[in-house]
This record gives structure tokens, sequence and C-alpha cells, in this order.
């Protein structure tokens, strides 16, 4: 469960992404497109089934909804990924992710390509 927290956790802070940037199907998108995405409430899904709430302000503060669980915590953009901290989930430690767009959706990207979470606004 908490390596599935964990995951949930770095994931959570890429459901405030938009398609308002360039980025084509399977790209990724750079620190400019993701500084200019991250905010608002956004819907996702972890494994495609369970459903994950973001609230995102652009002054880096984040708070998530899981399976019944709400943890808070912090957001922001190194290099070209997302990194969210939150206070339980991650045990404050920051969690980065790249964001590539797969149609009207957006997947949250490990280094190594897998994926198991998607999200829209």
């Amino acid at each position: 469960m908490k390596k599935t927290l964990l995951i949930l956790a770095a994931a959570l802070s890429l459901l405030t992404v938009t398609p308002s940037g360039s980025a084509q199907a399977g790209q990724r998108l750079t620190a400019s497109e993701l500084h200019g995405l991250f905010r608002g409430v956004l819907v996702g899904y972890y494994q495609e089934t369970r459903q994950i709430k973001i609230q995102a302000t652009r002054a880096g503060q984040v708070m998530a909804w899981f399976e019944g669980k709400v943890d808070t915590g912090t957001w922001k953009i190194v290099g070209n990924q997302i990194c969210v901290a939150f206070k339980v989930w991650t045990s404050g430690k920051p969690k980065c992710r790249f964001v590539e767009r797969d149609g009207r959706w957006f997947r949250a990207v490990k280094a190594n390509g897998k994926s198991k979470i998607k999200f829209q606004r």
C-alpha cells in the first residue's frame, strides 16, 4: 500500500496539466509548459480505475484525495519534471515525474518510461 501511495503522490502532482502547450501525443512537456499548466482542480486515474483528485495552487501548495484519504504538500518544477512532496504519502520527500500527452489525457511517466497514472483538467 505504501508503494502505491508513493506512486500516487508523484502522479497527483501532475494532475493539473492542461492541453495548452504545443506537445504532441507521446511527447514530454517542457518545464515552461509545466509552469503554465499546473493549477486548479484535476481528476485522474491510477491503474486506469482508481480515481485521484488534486487541487494545486500557483504558489506551490497541493491537496489530494485518494481512496477516502487526504494529504497535503508542495509541488515544484525541476528540470522538465514535476515534483510533489506530500506530508504523509511521501514522508515529505519529493517524487518527480515527466508528463506526456496521451490524446486529451496526460500521463505521469517515470524516467524508465513506465506510467500508472493518467489525468486531465
